[in-house]
């Protein structure tokens, strides 16, 4: 027996579906901006702004693939002619944002090492983060995650099933073969459970290091710089290149500790319903729960669709070269010069 009645459920998915359609447009139109302007700064000018270019393009076709699926659910409840075609077009999109959904996770994990080992091993990043090495490191990551997916969702059946609801038949998913339970139970465990968590601790540990070492850096360059400045100086003075350095790695570091922080926020979120399909029996297509997985699944897109749509609110908060060239491509030098 279902845990959701069926009254509960689709008031559970018509509020799920306001936010989610809001956070989409949002997150398409951002993340178109945000790869213009990561094209004009120029994608192979810095580790970092290559790598915030791969993750908005990502995170620009996440959103992308998540707009069918709103469509859908509005579409079924004007013609529920459609609700055949809407149900083969959501559950096709459902994996094809989980995997670029993972692979934007992938990225952020990447930034946030990358910038961990920059502020802790600085002479050896380059050594570390070699443009063939990051080529390798992006289509190896497609590529399994690809994989991943594929190898269970090959494995479903679709079944046309008598309804006395709809007076017609209804199409629906079947997954109860051998090979699709073995598929089911490791795509699970490793991209739900061992992925997540150690995208989750790897974050977070980056994000700790980033900030202790930036902060007794920075300390220690001002003791530095105050022990060494003279009692008189020169009128005309400029300050040390090494203070430039320090403050251009503490905004450059702060804005990649935001962005994560704020991924890793909606990431546990997200992996706390996740977390149901362990103590919930029958939470599958064709389970007794499968109600329940669709409202699961619907709160992780609005969480998913929520970072997506938000990167750029950061980027023009903390980043003054962003900020620069997104207001010049909307004609605003007064806002440029900000």
């Amino acid at each position: 027996m279902s845990v959701l009645s069926v009254d509960v459920y689709h008031l559970c998915l018509q509020i799920l579906h306001v936010p989610l359609s809001v956070f989409v447009i949002l997150g398409i139109l951002t993340n178109g901006v945000n790869i213009v302007v990561f094209v004009k700064q120029g994608v192979t000018s810095g580790s970092i702004t290559w790598a915030l270019f791969a993750m908005s393009a990502t995170s620009f076709l996440a959103s992308v693939i998540l707009l069918p699926q709103v469509v859908c659910y509005y579409a079924e409840m004007v013609n529920a002619d459609v609700c055949n075609a809407c149900s083969l077009i959501s559950t096709a999109t459902i994996f094809l944002h989980l995997i670029w959904n993972k692979v934007t996770c992938f990225f952020t994990v990447y930034i946030s090492v990358e910038r961990a080992i920059c502020v802790v091993r600085p002479l050896h990043v380059q050594t570390y983060m070699k443009l063939q090495y990051k080529v390798f490191i992006v289509l190896s990551l497609c590529v399994v995650t690809t994989l991943a997916y594929v190898g269970y969702s090959a494995t479903l059946k679709i079944a046309w099933v008598p309804s006395q609801v709809w007076n017609g038949t209804m199409v629906f998913l079947l997954s109860q073969t051998d090979s699709s339970s073995l598929f089911y139970l490791l795509n699970f465990i490793v991209n739900s459970l061992v992925v997540t968590n150690v995208a989750i601790v790897t974050i977070a540990t980056s994000a700790v290091v980033m900030v202790t070492r930036l902060n007794a850096t920075r300390r220690w360059r001002e003791s530095v710089t105050h022990t060494a400045r003279p009692a008189h100086p020169r009128k005309g003075s400029k300050p040390k290149p090494s203070c430039k350095l320090s403050s251009k790695n503490v905004k450059l570091c702060r804005t990649v500790v935001v962005i994560t922080l704020f991924y890793l926020a909606c990431l546990l979120c997200s992996h706390l319903p996740v977390m149901t399909f362990l103590v919930m029996p029958g939470v599958s297509f064709d389970g007794e729960n499968k109600m329940l997985l669709d409202v699961i699944l619907t709160i992780r897109f609005d969480l998913d669709a929520l970072y997506s749509s938000f990167n750029i609110f950061f980027y023009l908060k903390l980043s003054s070269n962003y900020r620069e060239i997104f207001f010049s491509l909307f004609n605003c030098p007064k806002l440029c010069a900000r």
